[in-house]
């Protein structure tokens, strides 16, 4: 098998929401300068003896997953750059309106072409920074609720 490299800036998060979590049109969260995705499988562990009082065995085997996404990007807090209307991408101003809500959203994690994974999640954290001399930025963190599907276009 092949390996072939795919540019990141390629790849994107799109969450499907409006300002009360609501569906609407999934939209690529704008500005972002870097994107990921984790899955996490709790792992269960049991212990035997296997006859030998001094020797036993471990056994684990998955549990319970879960799955997050982050996004960091630049703001823009121009009106303009994040109304809900149309094909916008979502901004910043979007995206805190999305965390008060509390709402969970559909968030998408893809390419222009090949899988895609797909789940609910709430924005679990969203931090904006500010510093002298640098572009303000923000950090948003979205953590999953439920299943994570994963599709092959």
């Amino acid at each position: 098998m092949s390996l072939s490299t795919i540019s990141g800036n390629k790849i994107g998060i799109y969450i499907d929401g409006d300002s009360d979590g609501a569906s609407g049109t999934s939209r690529l969260v704008g500005l972002s300068t870097s994107a990921s995705m984790s899955y996490s499988n709790n792992v269960i562990e049991t212990a035997a003896k296997n006859g030998v009082a001094a020797i036993s065995t471990l056994h684990s085997i998955a549990g319970t997953g879960s799955f997050s996404f982050s996004v960091d990007g630049l703001i823009d807090i121009t009106t303009a750059a994040d109304d809900y209307s149309g094909a916008n991408e979502h901004g910043f101003n979007n995206l805190a309106k999305l965390a008060i809500a509390g709402s969970t959203v559909e968030v998408v994690f893809k390419s222009d072409s090949g899988t895609t994974y797909t789940g609910e999640a709430f924005i679990e954290s969203l931090e904006a920074t500010a510093g002298v001399d640098s572009f303000a930025s923000y950090t948003c963190s979205l953590k999953g609720t439920g299943a994570l599907t994963q599709a092959t276009s």
